[in-house]
């Protein structure tokens, strides 16, 4: 069983969240109209999936090797 997490790894895991929050905002224009009303998943700045539904994506990561936990994912409105 994980312990609990210091006080120092849970401020890196909200300064982590802020950054991909940002990032979202910062392509949201972008992808609306690249992807619009279609969930995407990125790793490392690229988008690498994108499905109609959230379990479209994940097959499709499935089939990368990959899981929700490795990678950004979004659902992108129009």
């Amino acid at each position: 069983m994980a312990g609990v997490p210091s006080l120092e790894g849970m401020r890196e895991r909200f300064r982590e969240a802020d950054r991909e929050a940002q990032w979202w905002a910062d392509h949201q224009a972008e992808f609306a109209k690249l992807y619009p009303d279609q969930f995407v998943a990125v790793l490392n700045g690229e988008v690498i999936a994108v499905a109609n539904s959230i379990g479209g994506l994940k097959m499709k990561l499935a089939g990368m090797s990959l899981g929700f936990g490795d990678v950004m994912s979004s659902f992108i409105t129009a």
